[in-house]
């Protein structure tokens, strides 16, 4: 791998999401069956093999996302009850907010509605694919070229749905797995290019809350391992924001030894501590405009990774308003 690229994770459902899909549509998760399918939009199933029904439902299916406009209808059109009929038509008339936004599953249909019913084919025909995953490699491969670290982050909270209980999908199951574990992915280069420069006399300004901190440790990992091959490495500045320093503030020991050494200047925001004169990223770097002005004008190179929708646009205004 190389520097800021990305690891792409496929991951397996839970065992208690398998466990609930099995006694729900009645099946023993040892019988064996083989997938037979024709068309492009099978090409995520064991086509042509042999493989147990746990299988199927942990490995190649996902069972967490929200059910597709099509499951709802089809649904709709084989329940033989006309109350469970009417229900999902009405949930299907009004798909965004009551399936979408609420991120309905499939399962969590067929939970709410005992009269719907489907066999294990029409299940698997309706449920998406499991699709990728992709986390940014927090190191170098100047450090580990045969390792690559990741930063996940974890999530847990009541459904959107209001059945039960949420948790990341690639997230939980990146939690579980144990020393030793196979884990099925690939390499990804991001397209565009997300790298440190070639030449490290190139200074850099990093702007990272939270997990979008990830790569940007790569970076300066990489920095780091140049300036000890005897390599000149010029300065960067590190704004990285996050709600607690004695909770989320990730490779600490990191970022304060690059400091030491020179290889990093840190401005750090916290939004959980009320005496901490910085709550936001974007408030550090305005109240550092000097420092960010010097290495914009030294050619600097700006790197941000996060919230594309609301800390983006933020940042982008606050490092114009200190250009201008």
């Amino acid at each position: 791998y190389h520097t800021g690229d990305h690891i792409a994770v496929y991951a397996r459902n839970r065992p208690d999401l398998v466990d609930r899909a099995l006694t729900r549509l009645g099946l023993d998760a040892a019988q064996q069956v083989r997938v037979d399918a024709q068309g492009g939009r099978f090409r995520h199933l064991p086509v042509g093999q042999t493989v147990t029904v746990r299988q199927l439902l942990a490995d190649f299916v996902e069972l967490s996302d929200a059910a597709s406009r099509r499951a709802v209808a089809q649904l709709a059109a084989t329940t033989r009850c006309p109350h469970t009929r009417q229900a999902l038509a009405a949930l299907e008339a009004d798909y965004d907010a009551a399936v979408a936004a609420r991120r309905v599953t499939l399962l969590d249909l067929l939970d709410a509605h005992p009269a719907a019913d489907l066999t294990l084919d029409a299940f698997v025909d309706l449920s998406p694919a499991i699709s990728p995953r992709f986390y940014s490699i927090a190191s170098s491969p100047l450090v580990s070229p045969d390792v690559a670290d990741l930063i996940v982050g974890t999530m847990a909270a009541p459904a959107w749905s209001g059945l039960g209980e949420h948790r990341g999908f690639a997230s939980s199951y990146m939690q579980e797995v144990a020393p030793g574990d196979h884990v099925f992915g690939y390499v990804r280069r991001p397209n565009p290019p997300f790298a440190p420069p070639a030449d490290a006399s190139v200074p850099m300004i990093l702007i990272g809350p939270g997990t979008g901190f990830a790569p940007l440790r790569g970076f300066l990992q990489e920095r780091a391992a140049q300036r000890a091959a005897g390599e000149a490495v010029a300065p960067s500045l590190l704004f990285f924001g996050c709600r607690h320093p004695d909770h989320d503030w990730f490779c600490r020991y990191d970022m304060e030894r690059w400091q030491a050494d020179g290889i990093v200047t840190l401005h750090l925001a916290f939004s959980a501590v009320e005496s901490h004169p910085w709550r936001f990223v974007q408030d550090a770097l305005w109240a550092e405009q000097e420092a960010v002005y010097r290495a914009i004008e030294d050619g600097a190179a700006i790197f941000l990774c996060g919230d594309g929708r609301f800390m983006a646009p933020a940042v982008r205004d606050e490092i114009g308003r200190a250009h201008v």
